[in-house]
């Protein structure tokens, strides 16, 4: 992950995979603040005084959260970064079709995790 990334915000529900990306960001990236929020509403304000930020986004979030969530960020804040976190390969499509990295959870590692971080962060793709 590039170093001009100043903060990791995951948008999730609260759960295992919340907490395990916290701890493997936390492990891989001691000095970069990372938080986490289970929706939109709770991310933004964290997103507020960062710049630029990676976003984690769960594909999973209910009732399509997470791509209203990717559209608002890409309009407020478009110096941010974001990558989906899919389970699904559906997820996975719509994901690239944003435009946006995406990490397929089944088998996620840190060193994925941390390739999509800095894809998100080279190919200029803002969102």
């Amino acid at each position: 992950m590039p170093a001009s990334i100043a903060a990791i915000v995951i948008l999730s529900s609260a759960s295992r995979l919340r907490d395990s990306l916290r701890v493997l960001l936390k492990s891989t990236r001691p000095l970069i603040p990372i938080e986490a929020a289970e929706g939109l509403e709770a991310a933004l304000p964290r997103l507020r005084g960062t710049a630029p930020a990676l976003v984690l986004i769960d594909a999973a979030l209910p009732g399509g959260a997470a791509w209203a969530a990717l559209e608002q960020i890409r309009q407020i804040y478009p110096q941010h970064r974001c990558v989906i976190l899919a389970q699904t390969a559906a997820d996975q499509a719509q994901g690239r079709a944003a435009g946006v990295p995406v990490v397929g959870l089944d088998g996620l590692t840190a060193v994925g995790l941390l390739a999509a971080g800095r894809l998100a962060a080279e190919s200029g793709d803002t969102v």
